[in-house]
C-alpha cells in the first residue's frame, strides 16, 4: 500500500475534484497514476519509432498518433 503526505492545500484541491467527479480521493489518485503511466509509455513507444530514422522503422506521424489513440 502507498501512503503520500500531500501538502494541505493540494489535498483539498484533490479533495474537492475528486467530490466534483463522484469519487473517492484514492479512485481519482489511482486513476491519474494510470495516465501518467500510460502517458509515459506512449512517450516511449513514440521515442523508440523516431529514435533512429534510418532503420526502415520510421512512420507517419499522424499513423503513429491513431494507433497509440492519442487523436483529441
Amino acid at each position: 500500500m502507498l501512503h503520500v503526505k500531500l501538502d494541505p492545500e493540494i489535498e483539498k484541491q484533490a479533495m474537492e475534484l475528486a467530490e466534483s467527479k463522484g469519487i473517492s480521493l484514492e479512485v481519482l489518485v489511482r486513476d491519474v497514476l494510470i495516465d501518467l503511466i500510460e502517458e509515459a509509455e506512449d512517450s516511449a513507444r513514440l521515442d523508440e519509432v523516431y529514435e533512429d530514422p534510418d532503420s526502415g522503422r520510421t512512420r507517419p506521424f499522424e499513423e503513429v498518433v491513431r494507433e497509440l489513440d492519442l487523436e483529441p
